[in-house]
């Protein structure tokens, strides 16, 4: 049976078992450092088991190398 895929507004596929097993994670960008591949409020598709996970004031933050930033989705 082929794999249901999710197509972004920009043409990229994403398999719907990646994100629903957990292995990617979609999130909005809230601080950057020195990348220019990313920016504040951008929203990204990233691999979820590079990043380390912090609890902020009950809020939960992933903080990722953005060479683990697989594609931003422009359909904010």
């Amino acid at each position: 049976m082929p794999q249901k895929e999710e197509e972004t507004k920009g043409g990229l596929l994403i398999p719907k078992n990646a994100i629903e097993r957990g292995r990617l994670g979609l999130g909005k960008v809230v601080a950057v450092g020195k990348s220019k591949r990313v920016r504040v409020g951008d929203v990204v598709y990233y691999r979820k088991m590079a990043g380390d996970v912090i609890d902020l004031e009950g809020q939960e933050f992933y903080i990722v190398r953005t060479k683990y930033v697989f594609a931003r989705n422009d359909e904010k």
